[in-house]
């Protein structure tokens, strides 16, 4: 599977979206990043959702820095399973394994994931945008 038809598959429909719970304090994004993360988020709940997972995304930032999701995503889209995630990782370790895991089977695949790491601040949104 080429990653032309890994990722290109499902396009979600723009929509109009603005941060959630912006307090004075916290930091904010910017607009355009805010609607990229969106977009990104209907993508994966899109698929997800089909697959019957229980689990969707609500915080893009969040919700697959354990790596699980990422995987589950992976997984759905490429129709292989990712092997040797822990399932419920109760360690930083075992988040960045699992991270470390799915871009190996992205690069594996032919995915570029050069410049990407499991450590990096941004990592999981950064393995969508391939």
């Amino acid at each position: 599977m080429t990653q032309d038809r890994i990722w290109s598959t499902y396009i979600p429909p723009r929509s109009p979206c603005k941060a959630v719970g912006s307090a004075p304090n916290q930091r904010q994004e910017e607009p355009g990043k805010t609607i990229l993360a969106q977009i990104y988020t209907d993508w994966a709940n899109h698929y997800l959702a089909k697959s019957g997972c229980p689990r969707l995304i609500k915080d893009l930032s969040q919700d697959v820095t354990d790596g699980v999701l990422l995987a589950q995503i992976i997984q759905i889209i490429a129709n292989e399973k990712v092997e040797d995630i822990h399932g419920n990782p109760r360690s930083h370790t075992q988040m960045t394994q699992n991270v470390d895991t799915c871009l190996s089977f992205l690069d594996a695949r032919g995915v570029n994931v050069q410049g990407l790491s499991a450590e990096g601040k941004y990592h999981c949104s950064q393995v969508l945008d391939l």
